[in-house]
């Protein structure tokens, strides 16, 4: 399993998963810890080269998509989460609609300045979470503000940091989706130390449905991934990869959490 980090319950999930089904099999896991380091992830992957590893799980990847393309067609590896490479097998969610769900219930509140917090970076999944917004945006007539896009790093501080910014620079929105829940927390702090209250000056909804959206006040209306599932499907990927075979990619399903940041 290589991952850039097991520090936040969304990756220790799924790490949990992936070692849980690997077990069934008579398999054993091993966790690579990355910290965004390509050349780390690299020598990571040549552990399977020298046959101390059979295969991988790779979560985050700091390889380009063609970089990662050309260890897919040497070694048996599979994405999980985050994906960068549709040509090779992963497993995920479909991001597109789980974030044009979360927009579309900020909508249905009647709010129509919405602020979009994500993170730009080469993950097939942020991107595809942006267009899920800007589709429910066009969907009822709203134009996107580019003055409250704005982008992080999945990190409650850096959400802080820009939503902070934003206020203060006195761009307006009713509404805030983030494409982590770590963002939405970092996010309200910000919203509330401006004197607004959530939801009712702002509603937010964040993704990921980790431990911090049921532990701030008040509590992040999220989407739930389903964390173990996407570890015991990739593995069970990497185990069709390992027997010869050429799977294809799956699609889990997830679902909407609604709690009191979005309760009026």
């Amino acid at each position: 399993m290589i991952l850039t980090s097991v520090a936040n319950s969304f990756s220790s999930r799924v790490v949990s998963g992936i070692d849980e089904e690997a077990r069934k099999h008579g398999y054993h896991t091993l966790v690579c810890m990355t910290n965004d380091s390509l050349e780390s992830e690299k020598s990571y992957l040549d552990l399977i080269r020298d046959g101390v590893a059979d295969g991988a799980v790779v979560m985050n990847t700091a390889m380009s998509r063609e970089e990662y393309h050309a260890f897919s067609e040497r070694y048996n590896i599979v994405q999980c989460s985050e994906f960068i490479d549709e040509r090779a097998p992963y497993v995920a969610i479909d991001n597109v609609k789980a974030a044009y769900d979360a927009v579309k219930h900020l909508l249905e509140l009647g709010r129509r300045r919405i602020a979009y917090c994500g993170v730009k970076n080469h993950f097939t999944s942020s991107h595809r979470r942006y267009d899920g917004y800007i589709k429910a945006l066009e969907e009822y007539g709203v134009a996107p503000d580019r003055d409250i896009i704005y982008d992080g790093d999945y990190g409650f501080r850096s959400a802080w940091r820009l939503t902070r910014q934003k206020t203060e620079a006195g761009h307006l929105f009713d509404g805030l989706f983030t494409i982590s829940d770590r963002m939405a927390a970092g996010a309200i702090s910000a919203v509330q130390q401006a004197g607004k209250k959530v939801p009712e000056d702002v509603a937010v909804v964040g993704f990921d449905n980790i431990d911090i959206s049921y532990m701030m006040k008040p509590t992040i209306t999220t989407v739930s991934q389903p964390k173990k599932e996407l570890g015991q499907e990739a593995f069970l990927l990497l185990l069709k990869r390992l027997r010869g075979e050429r799977p294809e990619s799956k699609i889990l399903d997830y679902n909407m959490v609604f709690r009191e940041s979005t309760k009026i």
